[in-house]
C-alpha cells in the first residue's frame, strides 16, 4: 500500500530537483506542495528561484510577495496570541529570509523595468540586512543598465568591502568607471592591485 504525499513530501522532492537544475519539474512539485498547504513559505521562496531561472519574472514576484505576506502573517499571529515567536523583527533568521526575498523580487521588477519597485525592494533588503553583499550588487548591476554609474561604483565597492574576492563586482565595478571616461587598462590594474 502506498502512503499518500503531503506537502512536505513534494517540497522535499522539489528540492532535489532544483538542485539538479531540472526547474520546471520542481514547479510541477512545488505547485503541489502548495495545493496541500498554501502556508508553507519554503514552497513559495523555492518556486520563485525556478521562475527567475525560467525567466518567468512575473510569477517570481507574485511568489516572493506571497512568501512575505505569509511571513509577516505569521509572526503578527504569535505575537497577537503571545505565543512564542516563530520570527521576530530582531530576529536574524527573519530579517534574512525577508531581505533575500525583497532582494530578489526586486531583481525581478528590474528585469521588467518596474525602476521605482525594484530599487524600494531593494532599500527594503539593505533596512533589514545592511551586509547582504548580493543586494548591493544587484543593484549596482541595474544602475550600470539605467547608465547611473557613479551610484553603481558605490554599491559595487559596498559589496567588495563586505566580500572582498567578490571578482564579478570588480568587473562590473569597472565597467562603471569605464563609461564614467576611466581608462579600460588603467581600470583592469587599479581594479585587481587597487581594490
Amino acid at each position: 500500500m502506498f502512503k499518500k504525499k503531503n506537502a512536505s513530501d513534494y517540497l522535499n522532492e522539489a528540492e532535489v530537483l532544483y538542485k539538479n537544475r531540472n526547474y520546471q519539474n520542481t514547479v510541477k512539485l512545488l505547485d503541489k506542495a502548495i495545493n496541500l498547504d498554501s502556508n508553507l513559505t519554503e514552497a513559495y521562496i523555492l518556486r520563485a528561484d525556478c521562475f527567475i531561472k525560467l525567466l518567468l519574472y512575473e510569477k517570481a514576484i507574485n511568489d516572493y510577495s506571497t512568501f512575505l505576506n505569509l511571513i509577516d502573517t505569521t509572526s503578527t499571529n504569535v505575537n497577537n496570541n503571545k505565543q512564542t515567536k516563530l520570527y521576530d523583527n530582531a530576529d536574524d533568521k527573519y530579517n534574512n529570509k525577508k531581505a533575500i526575498a525583497y532582494c530578489e523580487r526586486g531583481y525581478c521588477k528590474s528585469q521588467l523595468g518596474l525602476s521605482e519597485e525594484a530599487f524600494s525592494d531593494f532599500q527594503e533588503s539593505i533596512n533589514l540586512n545592511p551586509n547582504d553583499v548580493w543586494t548591493y550588487y544587484r543593484r549596482g548591476r541595474y544602475y550600470n543598465e539605467l547608465g547611473l554609474y557613479k551610484e553603481a561604483v558605490i554599491d559595487f565597492n559596498k559589496a567588495m568591502d563586505l566580500k572582498p574576492n567578490f571578482v564579478i563586482a570588480y568587473d562590473d565595478r569597472g565597467i562603471a568607471k569605464a563609461n564614467l571616461g576611466f581608462h579600460p587598462v588603467l581600470l583592469m590594474i587599479l581594479n585587481y592591485v587597487y581594490p
